[in-house]
């Protein structure tokens, strides 16, 4: 080999030696930038808390205490179980609740159900120093009826349900402590017994007749959700009709208003400062009897600094997604003087509503604490007594995380204006 030909060699050696440890050290710079990105990320999300389910609650009987569970399965209607039952006076035909003085002791008596024989029992939780009374057993699976009542719920709507029987009736009068009525009934309900004139509540249930629509709030305007609804598309792009919107109104238990009532820690967390700045005495969460509550790690803890979830941002939900389960937020609950009362003392006061209304009072005087829930499902309009509607129930649990999936405008100025 000549000189000039070695020499040509070593230059080429060189250059592709030069050439490999070049592109070596891109790679590698590649690969790090890539590391360090990942790592940033991954600490990002590990610093921001998910939200999540941390109570799930049904109310087998309407203002009766609350059962917590660990899984509740999902219908139309609302929770199975939930809200299946409530007391009324056959004299009116009119639903009973707390808000009626003499019906206070709703709130003492605590239902227990045992899901597999489908029994629930009924407890007398206190008798201010009198004797309890044996707890009241009802077989929902095989319940005596009588002819179905027709009663009235919430919004004057006439309901048929099924009346559970005279001892059920006698039970609850004397843990009401309501005294029989001898008086004949002229009753706009219609009449099941002869039984009924010489009580002042029974307790019925819903029954296969049975269906109800959410009832609408006219205070709140927010109307349901429709397909008529259109959603914005990419820019340039026209609206379209979202086909998981119902068709028709859709349906509820015995609910006040929806089928389902979500609330948050944090924004009972920024309630409770607001009740210490007047001086006056925090509440829990019994006051305001929701099926869902969610939390955010730092957020249960009191500081939402590092929270995903900020006090009140619920009312900026539009849908949201639970587990597997998707829903519409719908309408804020406005907050009525069932919140006033002390569940275990059962005496009343201005609060909190007198502490909502400085600072969460819309326009119509609705001084709201949560939101309404519509399962997002093409057969939302059912009801949840069919088979087909308990074969489609769907699980939530303690612990599910929640995905906001879409956001109000509206509803999110508005909260960015008041809170954010």
């Amino acid at each position: 080999m000549t000189s000039s030909t070695q020499h040509h060699s070593t230059m080429v050696d060189v250059a592709l030696f030069t050439g490999i440890m070049s592109a070596t050290i891109v790679l590698l710079r590649k690969s790090s930038s890539s590391k360090s990105s990942s790592s940033k990320s991954s600490s990002s999300s590990s610093s921001t808390p998910p939200i999540q389910v941390s109570q799930l609650n049904i109310y087998p009987l309407k203002s009766c205490g609350e059962i917590s569970v660990q899984v509740a399965y999902t219908t139309p209607t609302g929770f199975e179980y939930d809200r299946i039952m409530q007391v009324i006076d056959p004299n009116t035909g009119l639903y009973c609740t707390p808000r009626t003085p003499h019906y206070a002791k709703l709130f003492h008596i605590q239902p227990h159900l045992h899901i597999p024989t489908q029994l629930l029992t009924l407890t007398q939780t206190q008798t201010g120093g009198k004797n309890v009374l044996p707890p009241l057993e009802i077989d929902l699976s095989h319940a005596r009826t009588t002819t179905p009542l027709q009663a009235q719920a919430m919004g004057n709507v006439p309901v048929q349900v099924e009346d559970l029987g005279d001892g059920a009736s006698s039970w609850l009068q004397q843990v009401l402590e309501i005294p029989s009525s001898s008086s004949s009934s002229s009753s706009t309900a219609t009449k099941s017994s002869s039984s009924s004139s010489t009580t002042n509540c029974r307790l019925v249930k819903i029954g296969s007749s049975y269906k109800r629509h959410v009832v609408v709030n006219p205070d709140q305007n927010e109307p349901l959700p429709h397909p008529t609804t259109t959603r914005s598309g990419s820019s340039g792009s026209k609206e379209k009709k979202d086909a998981s919107l119902p068709s028709l109104p859709p349906v509820v238990s015995l609910a006040d208003e929806a089928p389902y009532l979500l609330t948050t820690e944090v924004s009972l967390h920024d309630l409770n400062q607001h009740l210490r700045q007047r001086s006056q005495t925090p509440v829990d969460m019994k006051r305001f009897r929701p099926n869902i509550v969610v939390v955010s790690s730092s957020s249960g803890v009191g500081t939402s600094t590092s929270s995903t979830l900020k006090p009140w941002e619920e009312d900026t939900w539009k849908k949201i997604k639970i587990g597997q389960v998707e829903f519409w937020v719908w309408q804020r609950c406005g907050r009525c003087t069932m919140t006033t009362i002390d569940r275990q003392t059962l005496e009343r006061g201005p609060e909190p509503l007198a502490t909502l209304s400085t600072f969460r009072e819309r326009s119509h005087g609705q001084r709201n604490f949560g939101v309404h829930l519509i399962p997002v499902d093409d057969d939302a309009t059912m009801i949840s007594s069919s088979s087909s509607s308990r074969s489609r129930r769907h699980p939530i649990q303690v612990g599910d995380t929640l995905e906001v999936l879409e956001y109000d405008e509206e509803r999110l100025m508005e909260w960015k204006q008041l809170h954010g």
